[in-house]
């Protein structure tokens, strides 16, 4: 299993070695800011993927890869996350976490299966539309979802991926999480 390290921030990458005391050496660190870094980006099922990318489109292209939904994704953001106690790839974490709560979450993930999770359609339909502008009040005028299921959605899918007094970026987010799942 190989870990990829990804970012548009070239001093997270050069913190990362240090602040696992050496454990990702072996780990490939691809900089966003270099041209044609992505060439050295080929995951295989299993692999563990480390994504701290502030550019959505530029995530949400990495994370489209076919090989993605096969591996153990996980998306540092720059907002707070509040971690429950089990793993499900693909999953976030805060970009404040310290250096011994990553290390320990990367010991941690290396052992949970990285399967392909699976999202109501419903479900991905609502966030897929929110993700456009479409507001709720909108939604649940053009379908037969009220506002109040929307909303209760809405707060059931950031509550797992532990995402707290978000806004509009949650919801990008979210979105990119839930297309990695098989609609059913």
């Amino acid at each position: 299993m190989k870990n990829y390290f990804i970012s548009d921030d070239t001093f997270l990458l050069y913190g990362i070695p240090v602040a696992t005391g050496g454990e990702a050496a072996s780990s490939v660190f691809i900089n966003l800011n270099e041209r044609e870094s992505l060439k050295a980006f080929k995951p295989v099922p299993g692999d563990m993927v480390v994504m701290a990318i502030n550019h959505r489109q530029t995530r949400k292209k990495i994370l489209q890869k076919s090989v993605m939904p096969f591996c153990r994704v996980v998306i540092m953001l720059d907002m707070p996350i509040k971690r429950s106690g089990t793993i499900e790839f693909p999953c976030l974490i805060s970009k404040t976490i310290s250096s011994q709560e990553f290390l320990r979450f990367l010991h941690l993930a290396k052992n949970f299966p990285a399967t392909q999770g699976t999202v109501s359609k419903r479900v991905l339909d609502i966030f897929n539309r929110l993700s456009t502008e479409c507001s709720t009040q909108a939604q649940a005028a053009d379908s037969d979802v009220s506002m109040r299921i929307i909303y209760r959605i809405k707060r059931n899918i950031f509550q797992k991926y532990g995402l707290l007094n978000c806004n509009s970026q949650g919801i990008l987010v979210c979105q990119d999480m839930l297309r990695m799942k098989v609609p059913v």
